[in-house]
């Protein structure tokens, strides 16, 4: 397993599973309920660990919030599918005797669907640790005999949240903390003051911080993002997993072998035939259900060949991306792959507020004339 790492690099040692030990387990933005990313392929990928020969060992399992994705339906198809997978999550961890904790993660994602999961283990008889937790807190796991901070997503300024943490930390540090939200290391400079300062948390928690949120995997110092479990968007094509910890802070990254594809193909050729033929050679080796985007000029007889090859594969998800776009259009690609790229959640709440904030930090205040220019100005562009 790889040791308490000091910078933002990550020196993964891959080991066989028969090597490996934990004494818990990690991971967080199943995102339940996605749009493009099938929750089938998400919930299968994650009850293939259950199967591992150091799953039935471990001592504890931390859900670091967005479980699901967004508000569904009672009597989806998804919502069904994720109350099933949850429940088997509760017969497998009453068999093994692995105690649960379920952190509720962004508002807009979660909209506390978790917190039903309580009464219907309680229900069910189950008498391994479980709690569902949504507020700061801090809660003495006897399993894994560390004292664990937990902070969800949105609970005020990031000076806010820090006061809370003190108010609980009564000048005892934390075993571990389990968060969502993100770092600044992981922003760019003029959205730090959105996120939570590295320094503040490290000084506060002698063991590793986990953090649901940016699905990025990465580290800083003590601090061991997971990133997400699978993947849901072009741009972010990376490795997706979870973290295995043994007692001693050991820490191996458990790879989703298993996640969604999203693939992005350059194709500026004005033949038809020949793009055709790189498209089959592409999706070969994908597995039914990935997702392919095609970046082209506007104009080209490429959209032709996608048009085709989409009506013989459609167990694929073709999209195109022009290379020749509007002014407009611009400004939203490079908002939209900004988001990717930071796992930001920008919702018309929060757009102005940035914008302001990234002004702010380069020009000072702003005038009220200027933030209605702006406000009137993304609501033509939204």
């Amino acid at each position: 397993m790889n040791q308490t790492m000091t910078s933002s690099s990550i020196d993964h040692v891959v080991k066989v599973p028969e090597d490996l030990f934990g004494d818990y387990l990690v991971y967080s933005d199943t995102h339940f309920g996605h749009p493009r990313t099938k929750i089938d392929n998400t919930i299968s990928s994650l009850e293939k660990l259950w199967l591992s020969p150091w799953f039935k060992n471990l001592k504890a399992l931390f859900i670091a919030g967005d479980l699901y994705d967004r508000k569904l339906e009672y009597g989806s198809y998804e919502a069904g599918s994720a109350l099933l997978h949850m429940m088997r999550l509760g017969d497998i961890c009453q068999k093994y005797n692995i105690s649960l904790y379920i952190l509720e993660g962004t508002p807009s994602h979660d909209w506390r669907q978790a917190s039903i999961l309580p009464d219907i283990y309680k229900e069910m008889g189950y008498t391994f640790e479980y709690k569902y937790i949504d507020t700061i807190t801090v809660v003495d796991i006897e399993a894994i005999e560390k004292r664990v901070l937990f902070v969800p997503d949105e609970m005020g300024t990031p000076e806010q949240v820090y006061k809370e943490v003190l108010k609980l930390h009564k000048g005892s540090n934390f075993d571990m903390a389990i968060m969502h939200g993100s770092f600044r290391y992981q922003h760019p400079k003029f959205l730090a003051h959105l996120c939570h300062i590295e320094e503040n948390y490290l000084d506060l928690v002698d063991g590793l911080i986990h953090a649901g949120h940016i699905h990025q995997h990465t580290t800083y110092d003590r601090i061991v993002i997971q990133g997400s479990w699978d993947r849901y968007t072009h741009g972010d094509e990376g490795d997706k997993g979870a973290l295995l910890v043994d007692s001693n802070n050991n820490w191996e990254f458990i790879k989703n072998t298993d996640a969604t594809i999203y693939r992005t193909i350059k194709i500026n050729s004005n033949k038809k035939e020949s793009t055709y033929k790189k498209l089959k050679v592409e999706i070969a080796d994908l597995p039914i259900g990935s997702h392919i985007r095609v970046i082209t000029k506007k104009g080209s007889v490429v959209k032709e060949a996608v048009v085709a090859i989409s009506a013989e594969h459609p167990e694929y998800n073709f999209s195109i991306k022009y290379d020749e776009v509007s002014d407009t259009n611009i400004r939203k690609s490079r908002l939209l792959q900004k988001r990717e790229e930071l796992g930001i959640q920008i919702t018309p709440d929060n757009l102005e507020r940035l914008i302001f904030a990234k002004i702010r930090s380069r020009d000072g205040e702003i005038s009220k004339l200027d933030k209605d220019k702006i406000h009137n100005l993304l609501s033509e562009l939204l």
